[in-house]
């Protein structure tokens, strides 16, 4: 499973961590690299 733009807009994060969509393939439950991505992106928004 990936982080896509319907999930991006789905937490309604800020467009501009759109390309994080793009580039992390580490989505899955309990992945540490999925975690980290959506700290930053709570910790940005």
């Amino acid at each position: 499973m990936r982080l896509n733009d319907s999930v991006i807009k789905n937490l309604k994060l800020p467009t501009n961590l759109t390309m994080f969509s793009e580039t992390t393939v580490l989505a899955e439950p309990g992945d540490q690299g999925a975690r980290c991505f959506l700290l930053v992106a709570i910790g940005s928004s």
